[in-house]
């Protein structure tokens, strides 16, 4: 007996744990579902923990650090991975992406360029990768459409070659789902928005950025530089002075190194050029999401050569959680999608959606608020029996909270 009540246990203990990973489906028109899109070459593990930091800023910044307060606006943060093939591959794709939907400026070299690349990808690169694309792009559609039924609204953070998938998936939207679709780009490859109201972060100085054409670029305390010999030296001379690293800070260019060519310990200064200027490394999401300056393709911290310390910029931070709350509270403005339909009896209402009659809430509402407050400061409230809903309908009082 004892036996069977331990399985038992266990058993219920299981299935409980199994039902709790489960998200409510909630119908509430005040919250918004954020999905973040990773960038090429990222593993799932990789995407998840830019996915945390995101998560983990928006609640420090816009909600005091408080998970309860954000769950109230936020219900989810969510990954809608971007499967990585391999680094190839994954240009690849996202030169593809750019060329089927028209996102470079007709610029003679540039598409002379990607001509050239796009008959490599004709040639079976693509089939390569279409194939875990369209499931990619299937899945991110689907998940936006299931939270707009809901009543949620749907916020994009995208990186890189997100940008695209979100892109793609915002255009297969049914039009009505469009208003309710809003996005923030992360060093976007596209010269077009996502939405019109899209807001863009891109680094000055992000290689990128610029061969994409982008623009809105905000400027970046970090850059590449190369090292000008003050004077002639003979070729047999070791010039000792010429430091290894190649990333300062702007500030750093005349104030931590005087150009005195009569110092025999000065034989370089640093200069910034439009080449040196541009670097892939100024493409790392971790750096615009305020971390330490690194090298894109090893991960590696890269210390300033001068102060032996690393480098950040907060910049890029800021301006995306400043987007982030800005899409929120434009989102959070837009009117229901439901109206009210026929009173029943005992009354109570029947709501119907007022773009998709697939769409329905199959039970009436009536009102009712448990509040103590007096009624000029109380907000409306609709009440049943199963599950919570909460929405906005055209009616005299504003805002109004819905519960079936």
């Amino acid at each position: 007996m004892k036996k069977f009540l331990i399985a038992y246990l266990i058993l219920f203990a299981y299935t409980t744990l199994l039902a709790e990973e489960e998200i409510p489906k909630v119908y509430n028109e005040y919250q918004t579902d954020l999905y973040y899109i990773n960038g090429v070459d990222t593993s799932r593990p990789i995407a998840e923990k830019q996915r945390e930091l995101l998560a983990r800023l928006i609640q420090n910044s816009l909600y005091n650090g408080s998970e309860k307060e954000m769950k109230k606006h936020i219900p989810i943060v969510k990954l809608l991975y971007n499967e990585s093939v391999n680094q190839v591959m994954d240009v690849l794709e996202s030169v593809s992406q750019k060329l089927d939907d028209f996102f470079i400026p007709p610029i003679t070299k540039q598409i002379a360029i990607l001509s050239i690349i796009e008959i490599l990808i004709d040639e079976g690169s693509t089939a390569l990768t279409q194939t875990q694309h369209d499931i990619d792009l299937n899945k991110q559609i689907e998940a936006y459409k299931e939270s707009i039924r809901f009543g949620h609204k749907v916020l994009t953070v995208n990186y890189s070659q997100g940008n695209l998938f979100a892109y793609e998936g915002y255009n297969a939207l049914d039009s009505w789902m469009q208003p309710y679709f809003e996005a923030v780009s992360i060093a976007s490859p596209m010269f077009n928005s996502i939405t019109p109201n899209t807001e863009r972060i891109s680094w000055e100085n992000d290689a990128v950025a610029f061969i994409s054409f982008n623009y809105d670029l905000i400027p970046n305390s970090v850059t590449r530089i190369y090292w000008e010999a003050l004077f002639d030296r003979d070729e047999n001379t070791t010039l000792t002075s010429k430091p290894s690293g190649s990333y300062i800070y702007k500030s750093q260019l005349y104030d931590l190194y005087p150009q005195d060519a009569n110092s025999d310990d000065q034989q370089y200064k640093p200069q910034e050029s439009l080449f040196s200027h541009f670097t892939i490394n100024s493409h790392c999401v971790l750096y615009y999401l305020g971390g330490y300056f690194r090298d894109i393709m090893t991960g590696d911290e890269i210390y300033n050569p001068y102060t032996k310390r690393l480098m950040y910029d907060s910049t890029a931070k800021d301006k995306i959680l400043n987007a982030i709350q800005t899409q929120l509270e434009r989102l959070n403005q837009l009117d229901s999608q439901w109206i009210y339909d026929t009173n029943s009896t005992n009354h109570t209402v029947r709501l119907k959606h007022k773009f998709d009659d697939s769409i329905v809430i199959d039970e009436d509402v009536y009102p009712f608020n448990p509040t103590s407050t007096p009624k000029s400061q109380q907000t409306p409230k609709l009440w049943a029996s199963v599950t919570p809903i909460t929405a906005k309908i055209d009616l005299p009082v504003p805002h109004l909270l819905l519960y079936i």
